[in-house]
């Protein structure tokens, strides 16, 4: 949400640049001369040609009838009136300016008053060891990107950011598409907002990095591209409140039993020797978000409606205190690249654990009229907007904004040449559920058979190892039930209601 006009810096550079414009315009103004067919310029009455060529121009009239004095005097006045216009431009741009700082520092302010309330509730929290900590994992993650081994981080990420970057990494690797990091440098890393959510604390903290960044495509070197630029984005990372220490973010041993955490690609991040979950927030803090710095909560007024939303999420859901905005959001950030995949893959076994039957095959429908790959996925925000009852459900409507560039793929094959713009895309996810439902699954993938209470730990199971028993969702957690771009009408899928809701 922006509090001020978004066109006012583009408004405050165009009448300088105007002012500028006209001025060079006016110490430019010369009368035109007219060609005739044949290519050469006539003589003006009241001109005479020297022997030379050139023409000087006397006290008289030129061709289109106007005395020089009367040029002269429009060249003044258009000097004069281009001056006072680029001047007032400036004043203006500079007011702008410092309208801007002024209104940044009193962000600023309400950012470091919540940080600071945040950390006198907890006096052991050790702010400078937490900073530390994401640093570290800055350049572990950037490794692990780099090397398409995201296991050596698992433990530290949240499902929805761990299902992006794996699904990203996955489809890069179907268009033979590599994406190097070297020369890694984390330049900053500050405490930028503290909040609760639900059962969870939320610490949102600011990360500046420059790195070498290289995208090769096997076999279409006119597309590989390298860069070194410096970028800032915003890291949440959550636990459950009152947990007062826990696992590293980059842990090497099990928080309950000490035993050392196996670097495996799973779904599932869970100790292989006591079972327990290592990223659901009850042992220690955990990456859930990634959101690029033109997308960071830059206004009071957008910090405000973000404290709205929780207070209306918690007038609705009143039964479901577990209830968490920052949850929701991991497990829209899941649904978003799930649905890419279906899209562009037609594989449906990520999405089938989380959204309804009805939209799938609404997907599959839409995935059938065009066959592409992504060159380019990656997103940029994920916000909870509204919580609201439609008939015999709670809706949480989540808005994602993403960047994608598709690539034609057809037979085995990439069309490159056919390979469309990179475009930037706005999409609002629903997820339902039945009234009064409480939340109890912490993760998308850690779930547990309805029927005999088996853990799950592989998503693509369709039935229950334990029992044999085929897996159905629980009845009473966030479904996935529809997807639009903002302002069209809404098509819900809308799940079955268990007999017992």
């Amino acid at each position: 949400m922006i509090t001020h006009s978004p066109h006012a810096k583009n408004r405050n550079h165009w009448i300088v640049t105007v002012g500028i414009v006209l001025f060079f315009a006016t110490l430019f103004h010369t009368v035109p001369a007219k060609g005739r067919v044949g290519g050469a310029g006539g003589v003006k009455a009241g001109q005479k040609r020297s022997s030379s060529g050139s023409t000087r121009s006397y006290w008289i009239k030129n061709w289109e009838g106007e005395s020089t004095l009367s040029v002269a005097l429009l060249n003044g006045v258009l000097l004069i009136f281009s001056l006072l216009l680029a001047a007032a431009g400036i004043l203006d741009l500079r007011d702008w300016r410092r309208r801007r700082a002024l209104r940044r520092l009193s962000q600023r302010q309400v950012r470091y008053k919540e940080v600071d309330q945040w950390g006198r509730e907890r006096p052991g929290f050790d702010t400078e060891g937490f900073l530390k900590e994401v640093s570290e994992l800055g350049y572990a993650l950037q490794k692990a990107w780099s090397n398409a081994e995201l296991n050596t981080v698992r433990a530290g990420l949240s499902d929805g950011v761990y299902q992006r970057l794996r699904l990203q990494l996955e489809m890069m690797a179907l268009l033979g598409v590599t994406n190097r990091i070297s020369d890694v440098r984390v330049n900053d890393v500050w405490l930028a907002g503290a909040e609760t959510s639900g059962p969870h604390d939320v610490l949102h903290v600011g990360i500046r990095c420059v790195m070498r960044d290289a995208m090769s495509v096997l076999g279409q070197s006119e597309l590989n591209w390298e860069s070194r630029e410096p970028f800032t984005e915003y890291w949440s990372f959550l636990r459950n409140r009152g947990v007062s220490d826990g696992k590293p973010l980059v842990a090497l041993s099990c928080p309950q039993c000490s035993s050392p955490i196996e670097a495996k690609a799973e779904q599932v991040s869970r100790c292989s020797h006591c079972g327990v979950l290592l990223n659901s927030g009850r042992h220690g803090w955990v990456l859930s978000a990634i959101t690029q710095s033109g997308f960071f909560p830059c206004s009071v007024s957008e910090l405000w409606f973000k404290k709205s939303t929780d207070e209306l999420a918690a007038t609705i859901l009143r039964s479901d205190t577990a209830f968490s905005r920052q949850l929701i959001e991991d497990f829209a950030s899941t649904a978003f690249i799930a649905v890419c995949e279906v899209l562009s893959t037609g594989e449906t076994t990520t999405l089938a654990r989380f959204a309804t039957t009805g939209l799938i095959e609404h997907l599959l429908d839409e995935a059938r009229t065009e066959s592409f790959r992504y060159y380019r996925l990656f997103a940029e925000a994920v916000a909870l907007n509204d919580v609201r009852h439609i008939g015999r459900f709670e809706l949480a409507l989540v808005e994602v904004k993403h960047v994608e560039q598709r690539v034609p793929f057809s037979e085995g094959v990439a069309r490159w040449e056919l390979m469309g713009e990179q475009e930037e895309v706005t999409r609002q996810y629903a997820f339902a559920r039945p009234r009064g439902s409480t939340t109890t699954c912490v993760s998308l993938f850690a779930l547990v058979c309805n029927g005999c209470g088996g853990s799950l730990d592989d998503p693509d199971q369709s039935e229950c190892s334990w029992c044999g028993e085929p897996i159905p969702p629980p009845p009473d957690e966030w479904r996935l039930a529809g997807i639009n771009n903002p302002g069209d009408e809404w098509l819900f899928f809308f799940p079955a209601i268990h007999p017992a809701s």
